[in-house]
Parts: structure tokens; sequence; C-alpha cells
């Protein structure tokens, strides 16, 4: 893919052994366009990768929420002088705190978002500043996309959180109940 956008992954480093960056390692590894993405790695702490994509630390000194790095994020996106596509993968509630900068940007910039969030309980309104500034929004299961559809007026997508069978057996059968 060459085009004139800018792909920016924001989530746990693929470095780590997170729920997160085992998700994120597995999308992004397949992506034909690697060398194309800038990840802004939370927890990534410039240690040697194998990774073709470009990995900045997304926190420095303290949490990746805190303001200093959130300025240090909205500065890294006020570079980017062509359309950004922001793929985000993380906890909705935490996300709140991106809402002002996502606003500053696209006062500037086209802003794409998709984020491909967990919901695995019942959202709350402090939900909603992130996910109505979200163009794709992704749920890993359905009752997620219902949970989400509360705080916006896109569609909203399922991909569903896999099980590696290598690893996790189910013995017995399960009654599957279907989704609302």
């Amino acid at each position: 893919m060459s085009d004139n956008t800018n792909y920016v992954f924001f989530g746990d480093s693929p470095t780590l052994d997170t729920g997160f960056a085992c998700v994120t390692k597995n999308i992004i590894t397949r992506l034909p366009f690697q060398d194309q993405i800038h990840f802004w790695g939370l927890g990534y702490n410039n240690i040697p990768h194998d990774y073709t994509c470009r990995l900045y630390p997304g926190n420095i000194d303290s949490a990746w929420e805190s303001d200093y790095n959130i300025n240090r994020f909205y500065e890294f996106l006020t570079h980017f002088n062509t359309p950004i596509t922001l793929w985000v993968l993380h906890d909705s509630y935490r996300l709140k705190v991106l809402a002002p900068i996502i606003d500053k940007i696209r006062e500037n910039n086209t802003l794409k978002i998709i984020a491909y969030t967990p919901i695995d309980s019942y959202t709350t309104p402090e939900d909603r500043d992130f996910l109505s500034r979200v163009d794709i929004p992704v749920a890993y299961t359905h009752f997620g996309a219902y949970e989400i559809q509360k705080h916006t007026k896109q569609p909203v997508q399922v991909i569903p959180h896999g099980i590696e069978h290598d690893y996790f057996n189910l013995s017995y059968n399960i009654k599957v109940v279907p989704s609302p």
C-alpha cells in the first residue's frame, strides 16, 4: 500500500508480553504495509526488535495518560501534514484523555480513527468521550458491540477475540447463546 496516509497505531508495544500486545502483534505482522506504520508504543523503552514498523516510546517517566505524555502524542500527530489513520487498541474508558487532542488535530488535518476496544462489562457515560469520536468502532464480542453502539452513530464491527486451540481445549459441550 503506497499512499499519502500516515498509519499510526496507539497501544501496548508489540515488544511487551501483555494481552493487548499479543493482539497487536497478530494484527500488525499481517499488514502488507508495515514499513508505513508509526507505532506509539505504550510501555516501549527503545529495546531492539524485529518489527519493520517505526516504534516510538508512548510513555516517558510516567503513565501514558499523564499530561506530559498526552501532549507528546499530540505533538507527534501534528508533525503529519497528510491524512492520518489512527488505529487504537485499548480500553475505551482510559482513552477519554485523547478526546481533546483528537478534536485539535481534526481542526487542521484529516484524522480517521479505528478503535478495537474490549468491552466486557457495561459501559458508562465516560466511555462516550472517546467512542463518540471513533470513525470505525470494532468490538471483540457482540455484547461489546451492543455497549459501544450506545455511544456512537457509526456501525460497530465485531472481530472476535480468538482462542489458541493448542493451549485451550474444552472437554465438554457448551450451549451457544445468540447475541442480543
